[in-house]
Parts: structure tokens; C-alpha cells; sequence
């Protein structure tokens, strides 16, 4: 297996791994912790996924399956142009959904 390399965007920065796997489906979880420091953010709902995901970074609010959180629809992704800090929820409705995600 080849050896892991960090991840650069255009503009150099280099991003931390925070993909997941929903381990109760139907209850928000962290998805990343508030970072003050944070430059970049994306969030991805693979195309192995048959559901949409939802996210939350407002004050700290949970994800919820509706108005206040933002749809991820299968094969779509969330990369905000500049990134919230606070701590950012996901939530799916299945256990195991596997939400690929990083931050710089």
C-alpha cells in the first residue's frame, strides 16, 4: 500500500482528515470541532450513498433533516468560499453512511 501524502488545495493549504462513518443514523454527530484557525472546509456525500446528508455550523446547532442545516445530496459536496470556525454537525439517516470530509 503506498504511504499517505497530505492534501494541498489551490492555494497551499493542506488539509486534516475528518471523514467519518455515521455511527447512529438519524442523530446528529460532530462532524469537526470549532477551529479557530480554520482556512478551508469541505464536506462530500459520496456516490456510494443512496441519502442525502445534511450539515450544521450555525452556533453550534445540531444537524437536523430540514430548514436550518444544508442538504448534501448524493455525489454532491459543500466547500463554502470562507469557512465557518465554529463546530460543524453532520447527520444521516442510516448508521454506517460514510461522509468524506477534511479541513485546513
Amino acid at each position: 500500500m503506498p504511504a499517505a501524502f497530505p492534501v494541498f488545495d489551490a492555494e497551499g493549504v493542506a488539509y486534516t482528515d475528518r471523514s467519518l462513518a455515521v455511527t447512529e443514523g438519524g442523530t446528529a454527530q460532530q462532524l469537526m470541532a470549532a477551529n479557530p484557525t480554520r482556512r478551508a472546509v469541505f464536506v462530500a456525500n459520496t456516490l456510494h450513498n443512496t441519502e442525502t446528508i445534511w450539515i450544521n455550523f450555525l452556533g453550534g446547532s445540531a444537524a437536523v433533516q430540514g430548514q436550518g442545516s444544508i442538504p448534501i445530496f448524493p455525489g454532491g459536496s459543500w466547500e463554502p468560499f470562507k469557512p465557518p470556525l465554529g463546530a460543524i454537525s453532520v447527520l444521516a439517516p442510516t448508521t454506517g453512511t460514510k461522509v468524506t470530509a477534511g479541513e485546513g
